[in-house]
């Protein structure tokens, strides 16, 4: 089916998908021709799955002490795994801290990060703060215990932003097939992400299509990171 017959639901009313343009994947080295800012950056990943490969790009010297992300203990871990069984508020307002002091969000996805509640979440709140995000692909990362993975979806195509009836924009997500507005914040967005397009009336724009996407392995994550996210920052107006 394609994009113009789909349609989102809100609490208001229905409303059809706008056309989405092809992700923006920029050669790296068209972002070096000058030093980066050192920017604050949050990392969203999905822990139990990409932990090693977390750790492949760590240990690569990208993650300055100043970052704002979660710390790679058993102790933590412990911790985070407690929490979201048992306490979903407390993780939020871990999430919530994290986040605290930054100005990039970047999401290293694995072959099932774009499904996963917490990223989605991390990425809503990183949105309301108003943070640059940019995707970095990690599947070809190679974890000690299970090798490469297959690429996922994109993480930022399974969340949008639209107007409501009201005409204030609100954050959805992909849910069932179709577009729902995302519960977990649904108060609507002080004003629209600078670096996403607005669509036309009645549509909603998904936020892969503002956001850039590399591959750690084939774009040059080690020497291009900090780029990325300066670049995204700079998009973001921060």
């Amino acid at each position: 089916m394609g994009a113009a017959n789909r349609t989102i639901t809100d609490q208001f009313n229905t409303l059809p998908e706008a056309a989405m343009p092809a992700p923006k994947t920029v050669n790296p080295f068209m972002l070096g021709l000058a030093a980066p800012k050192i920017r604050r950056v949050f990392y969203s990943f999905h822990y139990q799955a990409d932990i090693f490969r977390v750790n492949h790009i760590r240990k690569a010297g990208q993650f300055r002490a100043l970052d704002k992300w979660r710390t790679l203990t058993p102790h933590d871990r412990s911790l985070w795994e407690e929490a979201k069984l048992k306490n979903p508020s407390a993780l939020m307002r871990t999430i919530d801290k994290g986040l605290e002091g930054t100005s990039v969000t970047c999401v290293l996805a694995g072959y099932e990060t774009w499904n996963r509640q917490w990223v989605r979440y991390e990425i809503a709140k990183s949105l309301q703060r108003g943070n640059g995000l940019v995707v970095v692909t990690i599947h070809n990362c190679k974890c000690p215990n299970n090798g490469y993975a297959l690429p996922g979806l994109n993480p930022l195509a399974q969340m949008a932003v639209g107007y409501d009836a009201q005409n204030k924009p609100r954050i959805y997500e992909r849910f069932n097939e179709t577009w729902r507005i995302y519960p977990r914040l649904n108060a609507p967005l002080s004003s629209w992400p600078k670096w996403l397009d607005i669509p036309q009336a009645g549509h909603v724009m998904p936020l892969s299509s503002g956001a850039r996407c590399y591959d750690w392995i084939t774009d040059g994550g080690r020497d291009n990171l900090l780029h990325w996210t300066d670049a995204a920052a700079i998009a973001a107006g921060r």
